[in-house]
C-alpha cells in the first residue's frame, strides 16, 4: 500500500510568511506587495516588517496575516535572533536587550506563532535552536539571505538540530 505524506483530498494553498516591505529593508509598498502576491497566485501572505505590526485581513479570496519580524542582537558572538510574529493580533513593542525567549513570549501574547529566521545567515547553531522554546517554525530557506551573504540555506542546521 502506497503511503503518502499528505492528505492529496486536501486542498493546497500557497504563501509568503517572512515577506518585508519598504516600511523596513523591502523594495515595495504594502499595497505593492500584496498585489504581486496576488497576481502570482498566493493564497496568502504575512508582512513582517522589522519591529512593524502589519494587521491581518481578508481581500477576496486572499489571505493577510498579521505579522512583524522581533530581532536582538548579540554583538560579542555575532549572532543575531530573528524571530517573526505570524497571526499576531496586535502591536509588539520589545525593548533592545528583550532576550530571544521574550520576543518569543511577547509573540505569543499578541496571539501569534513565533518562527525562527533564517538561522544560518543569523550565525545559530543547532544547540542555540534547541534552546528557543516556544517556536512553531524555523525558517529553512531565505532568497535574501542566500543573495546578500550566502548563508540563505538553513536545512542542515535544522536537520543536526532535529537528529
Amino acid at each position: 500500500m502506497k503511503q503518502l505524506l499528505f492528505d492529496e483530498t486536501l486542498p493546497r494553498y500557497k504563501g509568503n510568511l517572512h515577506t518585508h516591505t519598504n516600511r523596513s529593508d523591502g523594495v515595495k509598498t504594502p499595497d505593492e506587495a500584496i498585489f504581486a502576491y496576488r497576481k502570482a497566485g498566493y493564497d496568502f501572505l504575512a508582512i513582517t516588517d522589522h519591529r512593524l505590526y502589519s494587521p491581518g485581513c481578508e481581500l477576496d479570496g486572499f489571505t493577510l496575516l498579521g505579522g512583524t519580524e522581533l530581532d536582538c542582537n548579540d554583538f560579542s558572538t555575532r549572532r543575531a535572533w530573528h524571530i517573526i510574529g505570524i497571526g499576531i493580533k496586535e502591536p509588539v513593542s520589545i525593548v533592545d536587550g528583550t532576550p530571544p525567549d521574550g520576543l518569543v513570549q511577547k509573540i505569543h501574547s499578541a496571539g501569534g506563532l513565533a518562527v525562527l529566521g533564517h538561522p544560518a545567515w543569523s550565525l545559530l547553531s543547532p544547540q542555540d535552536l534547541l534552546s528557543l522554546p516556544g517556536c512553531f517554525a524555523t525558517e529553512l530557506y531565505s532568497g535574501i539571505s542566500e543573495a546578500y551573504g550566502g548563508r540563505g540555506d538553513s536545512s542542515i542546521l535544522c536537520d543536526i538540530a532535529a537528529a
